[in-house]
């Protein structure tokens, strides 16, 4: 059996994002449940920071389910939580066709790599063309060197050379049939600023007993919050300058209560943040490099088939045939959070000022938290910081 690599490329930086179209209440629900059982996942076979993207894994099993038949498209389709293709379409659409909007910069692009050696079905280019907006490109993977060399420069273009050299020659070999690339990069800027002559260094918590020096930003500003004392939980809402995409921070009331958290993330992405007020928020500047194999994750949640000899990507070769299967899904992710934010002058210098003489509630970031981007009930990002 053929291997069939896909490389999962996420590059994240400070946010901003395009207007999507509303989702239904149903691909909602089935986006939490996805996001919440992913997150688990991953968690389990990390011991510290960790970045992953829902939505960019979605978009990757979204371009292979048209060619999955039988177990294989089964499997999938109960992992995502949809009840059909067209679901996962649906929202891909979502993303691939929206109209950028002034002062935002995404760059989402797809990209399928297919070998010269073999003939792919012109009904599977044709889906993947349309729903997916992704190019095509026929490549030799007997030349390893210039097929890496190619999939970088790609990479590349598309983040504005903020990276480099990501695809390595060990991802694929000569009978790899095809390679999906999925390229994310965000950049944007906080809707009402931190202050960086605010920020100073304060203690943060790893655990009871111990402490770490970190960048501390400061601020007065308007914000949704939410505090669960059942749980004994804190949400935190930041908003950028599409005011719909928001990063929400978590913390528990216990320094050591981040299980007790991811425990509860199902909960936690259910919720919702309560009404605006000025509150003295401090959060730790932060960066996050992850890299994840998400074989095993997926097939923790479900999806087996995909993976082995029975396989069934019958309709991605023509004539059809079960010789192809994945050999490689592989996520890379960074996420850099600071104090730069975007808004007019006058609301930025009046709402973001930090000013020491007044005293408002406060929200202090100083303990390990779990943080998410969220548009509406789509969860973009999400990952946990033990350590700043």
């Amino acid at each position: 059996m053929k291997p069939f690599s896909f490389l999962l490329f996420v590059i994240f930086c400070p946010i901003t994002f395009s207007q999507f179209t509303t989702l239904t209440n149903e691909l909602s629900k089935s986006s939490i449940k996805f996001t919440s059982k992913l997150y688990r996942e991953v968690a389990k076979i990390n011991s510290s920071n960790f970045l992953i993207s829902p939505l960019s894994l979605k978009i990757t099993l979204g371009m292979i389910t048209s060619a999955a038949r039988g177990k294989t498209y089964k499997e999938i389709i109960r992992v995502l939580h949809v009840n059909n293709e067209l679901e996962i379409v649906t929202l891909i659409q979502n993303l691939s066709s929206s109209t950028f909007v002034k002062d935002t910069s995404l760059i989402s692009a797809n990209k399928i790599y297919i070998s010269n050696s073999f003939k792919i079905s012109s009904n599977y280019l044709a889906n993947v063309k349309d729903n997916f907006k992704s190019q095509i490109q026929l490549i030799s993977f007997t030349n390893t060197k210039k097929a890496v060399e190619e999939m970088n420069k790609w990479i590349e273009t598309k983040t504005k050379k903020k990276i480099k050299d990501i695809v390595s020659p060990d991802d694929f070999d000569s009978s790899t049939v095809s390679v999906l690339l999925n390229v994310l990069y965000f950049h944007d800027k906080w809707l009402l600023q931190f202050n960086k002559e605010n920020t100073e260094t304060l203690p943060f918590y790893v655990n009871p007993t111990t402490s770490i020096p970190v960048d501390m930003m400061k601020a007065n500003i308007s914000v949704g919050t939410s505090d669960d004392t059942n749980l004994k939980i804190r949400i935190l809402r930041l908003p950028y300058a599409n005011e719909d995409i928001a990063m929400h921070l978590v913390i528990s009331e216990h320094i050591d209560g981040i299980h007790l958290l991811e425990k509860n993330i199902k909960e936690i992405l259910s919720t919702t943040v309560d009404a605006e007020t000025i509150k003295e928020v401090q959060i730790p500047k932060f960066a996050i490099n992850s890299s994840h194999n998400l074989i095993p994750v997926l097939e923790k949640m479900g999806m087996q088939h995909a993976f082995g000899k029975d396989a069934d990507f019958s309709g991605m070769l023509d004539p059809e045939t079960r010789l192809v299967q994945i050999n490689l899904l592989k996520q890379s992710t960074l996420i850099e959070v600071d104090e730069k934010g975007t808004v007019a002058a006058a609301v930025t210098q009046l709402q973001g000022k930090y000013r020491s003489n007044l005293v408002y509630p406060k929200f202090v970031v100083d303990r390990p938290f779990i943080f998410y981007i969220q548009y509406k009930s789509e969860v973009l990002f999400i990952g946990r910081c033990y350590s700043p």
